[in-house]
């Protein structure tokens, strides 16, 4: 036999046909170190030594790890016959209790593959691959191609040159936004644009015959319902993974009967881009909670349902136009809106019997001029402000709660609020600087929050004592990420505070004057910059509740005893070795919290403070 006979015998890959190349081979031993030679790339790759080693070759290829494979993919001489006509590649992927992924058996993308022209099927899994090149659309008999849980963002149209695909599989491209026409894959089976961001499809996608599964979930074709009606109709015999069926059917609802009698109705569907025509036949709901984010288009037709007291509408960001007729909801006393509306139209006035307003609108720039006459309402809930609010609720006399998330309009007021003669609850998660225009604020305010929420690192100042002494009906003060350590006044007695909260608050010491806290019960401070404990806080003879965690407090003064009202204390992250003797005398203590604290480590003293207190538990955690 000859060499070409000899090497089509061996690449077969099959036992009976090498035996019998190695038979011929026994009569020329030339020959045979010849053809040794020749393969030589194969048995270095699978650690043979022998021809005989090289049948079976593509499962022994298949059971290499994916560095070797790389390895020897990247210098594979032209000569010899790539082994297998499926290539993988995949790589492990393992997501921890956190949902955070880790990957293991990745490798750089091998682009010696793209030669390799007689490949079948190509899979290329949780690789975390960001660029393919143009040439893989030389794989010219490529069928199947999986990039599962890649890092792409766009595919190259040379793609288009497989025409013999019939399974493409982009799933978990979390970015990929651009793909080739699919209608190119006359044989198309299968395709899967699970987490993805492709969001339309060809005209001539919808033409292909031999599609069997299509997978939409979790991308923003499942939720058009333009597109997915189209492939519900174009493939009925298809499979197809989707949850835009449900939705559709919504959609079409239209007998008057499907909510007839109901007081309360919730539509929850993230695909629904618009609502169904029964929900405005409703004879009796006096709660509506429609939680869409693909809700694009809003039917103008809300005044339909007179009898709605409550409104909550969750949109898509999409939805352009605030639908007007709600403004006729006479009896509406509770109005909820998420949307990415650029504008509130006139009107809302209107609205009479409205007692709750919020507003969660990132888009929103102003304000309707109405806005100012809505004299019922007694809680405002805002998120996203970029607007003024102030100068609208100048004279709301009923409003009792004002709260805001991520205010960034600047913090001034230029009227005067001392019309809020009602407002008990102030609460502001502020993007920039808290100005003293806070003090324009009524003094009856009961509660107030002040959130940081621009830069922490920055010395946003505020004035402790002015607060307190200003807002003289206040009973709970939370304070996050501002620095308090100015004092500018003492603080004055106070028979009404009972609650004091800070949160990664610059202060490194209490005023001497913090002692005037006469009603003071519960004190917390996380994450502080407390270097000692001042002792007048033992004059809060109130106190029930003391938790100064995550401090560089490294001793507590005598006189802890004097709290005699005491029942919690904590000192988590702290650097407390020691506490006074007298704390043995604080009967009414029942726990104390000393997670990561040096003294939680002293067995002895432990058992010491539970003998002297009956019943005290020494814990790590403030909840435990």
């Amino acid at each position: 036999m000859d060499k070409i006979t000899l090497t089509g015998l061996i690449e077969t890959w099959d036992a009976e046909s090498i035996a019998t190349a190695l038979l011929a081979l026994k009569k020329d031993k030339t020959l045979e170190a010849d053809i040794l030679l020749h393969y030589n790339y194969f048995l270095e790759a699978i650690s043979g030594k022998t021809l005989k080693s090289l049948v079976d070759l593509p499962k022994k290829w298949d059971k290499l790890s994916n560095t070797k494979k790389a390895y020897f993919i990247k210098d594979f001489p032209d000569g010899l016959p790539f082994p297998v006509k499926i290539l993988n590649l995949n790589a492990s992927r393992r997501v921890d209790a956190w949902r955070d992924s880790h990957y293991s058996n990745q490798v750089s993308f091998p682009e010696k593959i793209l030669k390799f022209k007689e490949l079948t099927e190509l899979h290329l899994i949780h690789q975390q691959y960001e660029e393919m090149p143009e040439s893989i659309g030389d794989l010219e008999n490529l069928e199947v191609l999986n990039l599962h849980d890649n890092d792409w963002k766009s595919l190259p149209e040379s793609l288009e040159k497989l025409t013999k695909l019939r399974i493409f599989n982009v799933s978990q491209n979390y970015r990929l936004s651009k793909i080739p026409d699919l209608s190119k894959f006359p044989d198309l089976e299968e395709v899967d644009f699970n987490y993805t961001k492709i969001d339309s499809l060809s005209d001539s996608f919808f033409d292909l015959k031999h599609l069997k599964k299509i997978v939409t979930i979790s991308s923003p074709l499942d939720k058009n319902m333009s597109i997915m009606r189209k492939i519900f109709a174009a493939f009925p015999n298809a499979e197809i993974n989707s949850n835009a069926k449900k939705a559709i059917e919504l959609e079409d609802q239209s007998d008057a009967g499907v909510y007839a009698g109901q007081e309360e109705i919730k539509i929850r569907d993230w695909n629904i881009n618009k609502l169904p025509a029964s929900l405005f036949m409703a004879d009796s709901v006096k709660s509506l909670i429609i939680d869409c984010n693909s809700l694009t288009e809003l039917a103008d037709q809300f005044d339909q349902l007179q009898t709605l007291e409550i409104l909550e509408l969750k949109v898509s960001d999409d939805a352009t136009e605030f639908p007007k007729s709600i403004y006729k909801l006479k009896n509406l006393k509770e109005l909820r809106i998420n949307c990415g509306f650029v504008l509130l139209p006139e009107g809302i006035d209107a609205l009479e019997s409205l007692e709750v307003l919020e507003i969660d609108d990132y888009k929103l720039k102003e304000l309707p001029k109405s806005f100012a006459n809505l004299k019922n309402v007694k809680e405002i809930n805002l998120k996203h402000v970029d607007y003024d609010i102030f100068s609208s609720i100048a004279t709301f006399q009923h409003l009792e709660t004002l709260t805001m998330d991520y205010h960034a309009y600047p913090f001034e007021f230029e009227k005067s609020l001392s019309g809020l003669i009602n407002l008990r609850t102030f609460k502001i998660k502020a993007n920039k600087p808290i100005t003293d225009d806070l003090y324009k604020l009524p003094a009856r305010i009961e509660m107030i929050e002040l959130i940081n929420n621009g830069n922490p690192s920055k010395d946003h100042m505020l004035s402790l004592d002015k607060i307190i002494n200003h807002f003289t009906g206040l009973k709970r003060l939370d304070v996050r990420d501002y620095n308090l350590s100015s004092v500018s006044e003492a603080i004055l007695p106070n028979y009404n505070l009972k609650e004091l909260n800070f949160d990664n608050v610059k202060i490194t010491q209490l005023p001497d004057s913090f002692s005037n806290l006469k009603a003071l019960t519960s004190f917390r401070m996380f994450d502080n910059y407390l270097q000692s404990l001042n002792p007048s806080i033992y004059e809060c003879s109130e106190l029930e509740y003391l938790r100064l965690s995550k401090s560089n407090i490294n001793v507590i003064p005598d006189g802890i005893s004097r709290l005699q009202k005491l029942e919690w204390l904590g000192f988590e992250y702290g650097k407390i070795s020691n506490l006074p003797e007298d704390i043995f005398e604080m009967k009414n203590l029942k726990k104390i919290a000393m997670e990561d604290c040096p003294l939680f480590s002293d067995k002895d003293w432990k058992a010491l403070i539970k003998k002297k207190i009956k019943g005290i538990k020494v814990v790590k955690a403030w909840y435990d």
